[in-house]
């Protein structure tokens, strides 16, 4: 599906949201620098959070629509606007979503995995419902999935860990059918533990 444009008030306020996106982006930075001061030099030592990270998409480049697909149940659509993803549903049922093939290396042995991405919605006064999920693309069986309402602010969402699980998975984010609302991504990544 073909990549949309928003309307003037959306406009306005996705102006906000990738405002609000940027600050979230710089704060996040510091508190990582910071804790990286505070935590070196400790024990070197293997926990669910000591991560590598084996891929991210910051949505920031020109090829986001290279890398990403947009499709709906119904008239939903999405695109890219100020290095941010979007997509839109205007339905009481169906959903519109977007999602990317990743490819997990390297796969050697067993590995434990989780993804991340940043999320905020436009309701127009009702709450946005939407899901994380990671799916494996051979068989549509999913591997991890998280869901529920959405912030009107950036939060960082993430699916529960997934174990040795294919090298390529479909990572998506699903808009569920609740009248007229948008939801915002950025900032998307896997990380996985070996």
């Amino acid at each position: 599906m073909a990549g949309g444009s928003l309307g003037p008030a959306d406009r306005a306020l996705a102006g906000n949201g990738v405002t609000i996106m940027r600050i979230r982006r710089a704060l996040t930075a510091v508190g990582l620098v910071v804790a990286g001061i505070l935590t070196s030099g400790g024990p070197a030592h293997a926990g669910p959070f000591d991560d590598v990270s084996i891929m991210t998409d910051r949505l920031e480049d020109n090829n986001a629509d290279g890398r990403w697909t947009i499709w709906s149940t119904g008239n939903g659509r999405g695109g890219w606007q100020a290095g941010v993803g979007f997509v839109f549903h205007n339905q009481e049922t169906g959903w519109t979503e977007i999602g990317r093939d990743v490819t997990i290396t390297p796969l050697d042995g067993s590995h434990t995995c989780r993804a991340y991405i940043d999320l905020f919605g436009l309701g127009n006064g009702r709450q946005v419902i939407a899901r994380v999920e990671v799916i494996d693309p051979t068989t549509w069986q999913y591997l991890a999935q998280d869901g529920g309402g959405v912030a009107t602010v950036p939060i960082q969402h993430f699916t529960p860990e997934w174990s040795n699980g294919p090298r390529t998975v479909r990572f998506r984010v699903s808009l569920y059918g609740n009248g007229d609302q948008t939801l915002w991504i950025d900032n998307m990544f896997i990380s996985c533990e070996y």
